[in-house]
């Protein structure tokens, strides 16, 4: 029989070695700059911007890993730019699942970006407001359907079968509901302005 604690205890041993192991391989990299250029050539901007914050000021290369920080910010803007732009071409083409998974994709290599988070709650706010249009739009056309059906309606009522009256009532509900819908969406759209 498996003892828990023993598991529990191997598992959190293996988990703290190997968190330790970054850190360890940055303290004992020869070639840091390298490290960083790779990870920036990849895109990596996580593991370049871990290695130039985190190295030791006792490390041969510092100095060098702090010059390299003005360039690696500018590839970092550079990147966050032209994934942004990317998004917001692919949101003006209506291809809204591609947008968000650029920036996802983006976020992805580069966490700590603010820019990234905005761009992607401007796109989920336009995305948003392009949604109520088209679903105000679908349901201006079914009231219009509706009142265009009126005397259908009424006619449906004069009717004794109860499945004409059960269509009525229906149509009746659903024209309310619009009503709420719409009332609550022209609200929305004041609202925003």
């Amino acid at each position: 029989m498996i003892n828990h604690r023993r598991v529990s205890t191997l598992v959190l041993f293996v988990l703290l070695f190997l968190s330790g192991c970054a850190r360890l391989t940055l303290m004992t990299s020869e070639d840091v700059v390298a490290d960083i250029n790779r990870a920036r050539e990849a895109q990596d901007f996580n593991k370049a911007w871990y290695y130039s914050e985190n190295i030791r000021s006792t490390h041969p290369q510092y100095d060098d890993v702090v010059a390299l920080r003005t360039s690696l910010q500018r590839d970092i803007s550079s990147f966050e730019s032209a994934q942004i732009q990317r998004a917001q071409q692919l949101a003006g083409a209506g291809r809204w699942h591609e947008a968000f998974d650029v920036l996802d994709a983006a976020k992805a290599q580069w966490r700590n970006s603010d820019n990234l988070d905005a761009a992607y709650k401007a796109l989920e706010k336009r995305e948003a407001l392009l949604f109520n249009r088209l679903r105000t739009e679908l349901l201006v056309d079914e009231a219009r359907w509706l009142h265009a059906r009126l005397g259908t309606l009424e006619q449906l009522e004069t009717l004794h079968r109860r499945d004409a009256s059960e269509i009525s009532d229906a149509l009746k509900r659903r024209r309310a509901e619009l009503v709420s819908t719409l009332t609550d969406l022209g609200n929305a759209f004041a609202a925003e302005e």
